[in-house]
């Protein structure tokens, strides 16, 4: 007579490894598929010069990240979606540009979670809003 509340429990387990599979994918998605979700930081480039690199690091660590402009430089005037991996940032975040004539910048301190289109200005300044999602 035990074994058949057993052998209940047994089905239920098995039958219930298949759907748990769905909800919980063996495999990582794919590198694109993230990005793909993420809201992009939107980067406007009116500094006056061509911008070779962008990079981004939490403030405080002085770890960079890849280059977000992936080696295709963004000329005076151009925009361009960069996806900075905002579920990685807490808190405040640095931003490092560099030029064309190799010379850099960097903005200290950015609330980078509340800024969704950020300018750099002639004048070297970051120009941006903050934005509060869920506000």
């Amino acid at each position: 007579m035990k074994k058949i509340p057993a052998i209940a429990v047994i089905i239920c387990l098995l039958l219930a490894v298949p759907a748990f599979a769905e909800v919980c994918p063996a495999t990582p998605p794919e590198e694109g598929q993230s990005a793909k979700k993420e809201l992009p930081l939107e980067f406007r480039n009116d500094s006056g010069a061509e911008i070779t690199s962008i990079f981004i690091s939490q403030t405080g660590r002085d770890a960079w990240s890849e280059d977000l402009l992936k080696d295709i430089p963004l000329k005076n005037g151009e925009k361009r979606d960069l996806y900075i991996g905002r579920d990685n940032i807490l808190g405040l975040a640095d931003i490092k540009v560099i030029y064309s004539s190799g010379k850099e910048r960097v903005w200290k301190k950015l609330p980078i979670l509340e800024i969704f289109e950020i300018t750099h200005r002639n004048d070297g300044e970051p120009a941006y809003e903050r934005i509060k999602l869920g506000a």
